[in-house]
């Protein structure tokens, strides 16, 4: 049984939205885990923000340049002590922890996540027929292709109950603890269980954001000119179409999104959870005197960059980190470099670049 994650904003977060992680106390319940991303401070804009949905390696370019409101604000460096950027080498249990949380290790999920994707796109999940004509009807059918990553952990986010969606391998079924049994509810909800509706995540309908399966808690906390949450709300990110041409999902405003595989991403996770990655010892020692090593788990599962160009977001430039399964990334080159700086520091290693200006691992929100 996988113990808790870090609890956390859905991962799907849009990166214009200024939400904070919250703590849950509640035993048993955990929500999902932070995102890792390799980001750089850009030379073009000069507002000190974060992305919500990723974990930054960051380096100031300008160091004297202006903020958008004109004011001589200075950019924070990027090997900044006491936060998201400090990083131990546990040698005894052969793990990565966040230096200041050692609770908290690196890690992945188990399951590649459920998003919305084009209804074009080769990550498009196609049901078949007769899943979605039994569905059409009415009747409780097992989406197959569809996991909970964790099966025993409800996740809380203020008001809302949601369970972490995942997506099997193809043909590979015995990922799946229980297959979820689904209804098409008033043919619009996807319920799971009775209970639980398909959600899109914060209802932003775009290529990529997260898909999972959400409830309103059962005592709700709302003012009192607030309107009350419902679990089967109509209108918004709950709203689907079975699409009986080519076997996809859509959501019903959007059809031209479907449900979709996504990536998985480096995170940080219960430091004890099955999900925490394990290292090699012998390589973990030498990244800790400061040599090089491939960032791979003793089984394999290797980091690897998302895309090769750095992406932009205000003051931040960025690569994303993507998680590949296959057993012989040992040998492949595309597995990302690290070398361990300060004895604090997870940089991405190149020989040409110093280590004051290579992209540093970050977790986001700090």
């Amino acid at each position: 049984m996988s113990k808790p994650l870090y609890t956390a904003v859905p991962v799907s977060i849009s990166s214009g939205d200024n939400i904070s992680p919250v703590k849950e106390e509640k035993p048993k319940r955990s929500v999902q885990s932070k995102l890792l991303t390799f980001v750089l401070i850009s030379a073009f804009v000069v507002a000190f923000t974060r992305t919500c949905n990723s974990t930054p390696y960051l380096n100031p370019q300008d160091a004297d340049a202006k903020t958008d409101s004109g004011k001589d604000d200075k950019l924070q460096p990027t090997l900044l002590p006491g936060g998201g950027r400090d990083w131990s080498i546990d040698l005894v249990n052969n793990k990565i922890t966040a230096k200041h949380a050692p609770e908290f290790a690196l890690g992945s999920l188990p399951l590649d996540p459920l998003i919305l994707t084009s209804r074009n796109g080769d990550n498009a999940i196609r049901f078949s027929q007769e899943i979605l004509e039994k569905m059409s009807q009415g009747n409780n059918v097992p989406l197959t292709s569809l996991c909970l990553q964790f099966p025993d952990h409800v996740d809380t986010f203020y008001n809302w109950d949601y369970v972490v969606t995942g997506v099997s391998e193809e043909g590979d079924h015995d990922q799946c603890k229980d297959a979820l049994i689904v209804s098409y509810v008033d043919k619009n909800f996807i319920v799971l269980n009775g209970l639980w509706a398909l959600d899109v995540a914060f209802w932003k309908f775009e290529e990529g954001n997260g898909v999972n399966f959400v409830k309103v808690v059962d005592h709700p906390k709302t003012k009192w000119w607030e309107k009350k949450p419902k679990t089967l709300e109509y209108g918004g990110g709950r709203d689907w179409i079975l699409n009986m041409d080519d076997g996809t999902i859509s959501p019903k405003n959007h059809p031209g999104l479907v449900l979709g595989r996504g990536a998985k991403s480096l995170i940080i996770v219960d430091s004890e959870s099955d999900v925490a990655w394990k290292f090699n010892g012998d390589a973990l020692a030498s990244l800790k005197d400061g040599n090089v090593m491939k960032l791979e788990n003793e089984n394999g599962v290797g980091a690897l960059k998302e895309q090769e160009n750095e992406q932009y977001f205000q003051e931040w430039r960025y690569i994303l980190s993507a998680i590949r399964n296959d057993g012989s990334v040992s040998q492949n080159e595309k597995v990302i470099d690290v070398r361990y700086i300060d004895d604090n520091y997870l940089a991405l290693y190149a020989e040409d670049i110093p280590e004051e200006k290579s992209l540093v691992l970050d977790v986001s929100f700090w």
